[in-house]
């Protein structure tokens, strides 16, 4: 009957059912790739990268219509204490209860996200007047007065908050956020509670912006430099790798200290450009060791905000197989309070999956580290140097160091002992069988031509270098081979870009 379908109908029909399934699956699963690469894994806010694209919406619909728009960034107090006494997992449920309560008091009025770390921001549009931010702000105290719940009884978080106004105090989300982050020090600094951003006051704020436009353009230009600091193995002399550490002089202010011009980046949303050009260029260069003979791993510090950017570890397995090196070659040091943001701990266990070596920064300096430690795929603990400075005559940081030793071959880690700067402290780590040696005692950070010049003049005295990384004691196997790296390597400046 023309009424029927016959098998030829049912199986077209088939095929169209399946092809509008499948086309609704890959919707539905790229909607999910999306959000969470917007929003962040733990309090289920909008993250720094969503918060910069609805900054950039915000401001235009400001412009159109004439309103005035604002950002309040918020900074928690009391959580590190949180973090320290009651361990990483209470201190996620104080950020989720922080988290709520933000949301709660913000409700339809503006857009709450989470930066990292215990830092939060709100984004607020169509305002007549400033004092519709200062009531925001006041709303925000108000919520974070509540005592939170912790394993121990309460704690008590409280905040500051800096606000920035546009279009006045700025019509970019770079000079936003820069601007409301120095009123956000501000009201810490001084104890306000909130206050606006304000020139007179926040005078640097010039100046920092300036020295945002000069980084951005040595990223762009190619003029961060790249140096390396050798790590040895106290054992056998042998040199086993470099870290990879950053340097900029600013064409105006001269030379910056990396600390303030990592911060810098981060504030002002450029330390996962910064973080991928110092991924490259060390890559870049571990591969270039390689090819001249000397296999030499290469670490690179990541940020906590950069560690949990989305997409670093697609990043870090790009550059791992772009230059075809193992994945031991290239190493990520992060610090203790990376620890405290879920996104990056994910992050560490998906590179660790994939054989990628972390190593933990200064550790030691954090209250928590040793619990943390079981849970985490680290293959590799940094001791601060401030254990290692005076251990030839403290008998207390000497405990320290031996208790850290404990626990690392309980848990199969590697050591590097920091801030190596004389015999006395070689010895003194070497005697308590810490595995690797960085300071000054070696060698300062040098330039590539400096370094290979260096590790010449390193083996011809006596010292071998560029080993296995576990290498036998002198006398118990072959001897290591001395690479001339100053005739064997190609030109590979660490300023070019990829």
């Amino acid at each position: 009957a023309p009424d029927r379908f016959d098998r030829d109908d049912l199986w077209f029909l088939q095929a169209v059912a399946g092809i509008v399934a499948a086309a609704d699956a890959r919707r539905t699963a790229e909607a999910e790739v999306r959000h969470r690469a917007l929003h962040d894994a733990l309090t289920g806010l909008p993250n720094r990268e969503m918060l910069l694209e609805q900054m950039a919406h915000v401001l235009a619909e400001g412009r159109r219509t004439r309103h005035a728009s604002a950002l309040l960034l918020v900074d928690l107090h009391g959580f590190k204490d949180v973090n320290d006494s009651h361990g990483h997992q209470a201190g996620d449920r104080v950020l989720v209860q922080v988290a709520d309560r933000v949301r709660v008091a913000i409700g339809a009025r503006g857009l709450v996200a989470r930066l990292g770390g215990d830092e939060f921001a709100v984004l607020l549009g169509g305002l007549e007047t400033a004092l519709d931010a200062r009531g925001v702000a006041e709303d925000l105290l108000a919520a974070l007065d509540t005592p939170c719940a912790t394993p121990g009884g309460t704690a008590r978080i409280g905040g500051s908050v800096g606000i920035a106004l546009a279009p006045t105090q700025g019509d970019d989300p770079t000079t936003l956020l820069m601007r409301a982050d120095l009123a956000m020090y501000r009201a810490k600094r001084e104890r306000l509670g909130y206050t606006l951003f304000d020139a007179r006051r926040d005078h640097d704020a010039s100046g920092r912006l300036a020295l945002v436009t000069e980084l951005r353009a040595a990223l762009e230009d190619g003029t961060v430099r790249v140096e390396y600091q050798p790590f040895v193995a106290l054992r056998t002399h042998t040199v086993q790798g470099a870290e990879a550490l950053v340097r900029w002089s600013s064409p105006q202010r001269g030379p910056q200290a990396p600390a303030d011009f990592v911060r810098l980046a981060e504030q002002a949303g450029l330390i996962e450009e910064l973080t991928t050009y110092v991924l490259r260029t060390a890559a870049r260069q571990a591969a270039a060791w390689r090819d001249a003979g000397a296999d030499l791993a290469v670490s690179v510090n990541v940020s906590p905000v950069a560690l949990a950017a989305p997409g670093l570890d697609a990043l870090v397995l790009d550059c791992i197989e772009r230059h075809g090196l193992g994945p031991d070659r290239l190493r990520l040091e992060v610090t203790e309070s990376s620890l405290a943001n879920d996104a990056a701990v994910a992050a560490i266990e998906r590179l660790a999956r994939r054989r990628v070596r972390i190593a933990i920064d200064d550790f030691g300096t954090g209250y928590s580290s040793l619990s943390r430690l079981k849970r985490l795929p680290v293959s590799t603990v940094k001791v601060d140097r401030s254990f290692v400075a005076e251990l030839a005559d403290d008998p207390r940081d000497a405990a320290m160091l031996r208790a850290i030793m404990t626990l690392a071959g309980d848990l199969g880690l590697r050591v590097v002992a920091e801030g190596v700067e004389t015999v006395r402290a070689a010895r003194a780590v070497t005697d308590l069988r810490v595995h690797h040696g960085q300071g000054l005692l070696y060698a300062p950070a040098m330039s590539v031509e400096a370094f290979d010049a260096w590790a010449v003049r390193w083996g011809r005295g006596g010292w071998p270098c560029c080993a296995p990384d576990d290498a036998a004691a002198p006398g118990t196997g072959p001897a290591p081979r001395v690479v001339d790296l100053r005739s064997t390597a190609p030109e590979v400046s660490p300023a070019r870009r990829e």
